[in-house]
């Protein structure tokens, strides 16, 4: 065992005066390291325990975080999976502390390609990630029977895409900003299809109305129905 002045400590194999092979190392601030090393740096197997708490334990090359490995944090998080060039990149599954999980693909440590995303309440979303937000194409599903299937921007529902209620009920059309935005038409059970206009989540006026046995009427008027009273879910 070799201790420098700073409290410095460690405990293990040498060779050409270097740190290699099996050691335990522990620096004067707390962190501390024990796996294998080669010419001095961390590399092979190794665990590295922060003073604040935060661990990581996996694979090493030269000094760095590369391969597959697991990371606690602070706040309770876990990622198991992919590093790359000491981030998470790759393939892998974050628990966070609120208890939401990804399962999926990972950039420079963010959400980035194709995963999913549960919530606690049992909500779901899967399809595209880009900087860590739902961007491109994305299907979501809450505990209550809603679904939307379509396209989103920068977390929000934005683009082409179609929300289901429960009961069969469905809007099909534009969206913007994760609201109604456009030319959509509204699909009532049995009820036939009404074509129409949005604007920030709320009905301008009806276009054109289409019966279930195909027959078409121009709508110039508000004529409400019970589209009116229906509440779209945020993301």
């Amino acid at each position: 065992m070799q201790e420098w002045p700073d409290g410095t400590r460690y405990e293990g194999k040498w060779h050409k005066d270097c740190f290699w092979g099996e050691g335990k190392h522990k620096s004067s601030s707390g962190d501390v390291y024990e796996g294998y090393w080669s010419n001095g740096k961390t590399d092979g197997k190794g665990k590295f325990t922060r003073a604040n708490g935060y661990v990581y334990e996996g694979r090493w090359v030269n000094g760095i975080q590369e391969g597959t490995g697991t990371e606690i944090n602070i706040d309770g998080s876990k990622y198991t999976g992919q590093f790359h060039n000491n981030m998470k990149n790759g393939e892998g599954v974050m628990v966070y502390g609120d208890g939401k999980k990804y399962e999926g693909n990972w950039f420079n440590n963010l959400r980035d390609g194709k995963g999913t995303l549960y919530w606690t309440n049992g909500q779901k979303y899967t399809g595209d990630w880009k900087r860590d937000m739902m961007h491109g194409y994305g299907i979501c599903k809450w505990p209550d029977g809603k679904t939307y299937i379509g396209e989103y921007k920068n977390g929000k529902k934005e683009g082409k895409g179609t929300y289901t209620w429960p009961d069969g009920n469905e809007y099909e059309g534009n969206w913007k900003n994760g609201k109604q935005d456009g030319v959509g038409i509204f699909k009532e059970k049995d009820k036939g299809v009404r074509s129409g206009i949005w604007r920030n989540g709320k009905r301008i006026k009806w276009t054109e109305k289409i019966k279930p046995d195909g027959t078409k009427s121009v709508i110039n008027t508000g004529d409400a129905s019970e589209y009116e009273s229906r509440q779209v879910s945020v993301i």
